[in-house]
């Protein structure tokens, strides 16, 4: 069995944008954003920057063990593929939309409990701000 590192996970919200190398699936004008990266071998870091997100996840999300990392994986997979069908579409691109880059979520990677936790929460943020035009799959 493969030890891994920690994983760090860093959830941060406020506004505006940051210079950042990870993925921006975002817009500007305090539109939603989110980064996610490889900070160090077999260590991954999410970012969220929304004015809302921490609010709503408090609010609604379950203890991070309420679902097993399978899980999480399973659905962000398949969110992750619908998210990104949306940017390759460009129907939903508009400045008002979530879906302004893809989210390279491989799931073959394993990016700890904690990431996959913070990820699946987003996924059902966006879908609770942005109504039914955005619900995904599954």
């Amino acid at each position: 069995m493969v030890v891994k590192n920690v994983v760090l996970m860093a959830l941060l919200v406020f506004g505006g944008t940051c210079c950042s190398p990870w993925q921006n699936t975002g817009s500007q004008n305090d539109e939603p954003n989110m980064f996610m990266g490889q900070v160090a071998e077999n260590e991954y870091e999410v970012q969220i920057i929304d004015h809302g997100f921490k609010k709503w996840f408090t609010a609604n999300a379950r203890p991070v063990n309420f679902y097993t990392q399978e899980y999480y994986e399973l659905i962000n997979d398949r969110y992750a593929s619908a998210w990104n069908e949306k940017v390759a579409s460009k129907r939903l691109g508009s400045i008002n939309s979530p879906f302004q880059s893809r989210i390279d979520y491989d799931p073959t990677i394993d990016y700890g409990l904690e990431i996959d936790y913070i990820l699946f929460y987003y996924f059902k943020y966006i879908e609770h701000r942005y109504g039914h035009q955005y619900k995904f799959p599954g």
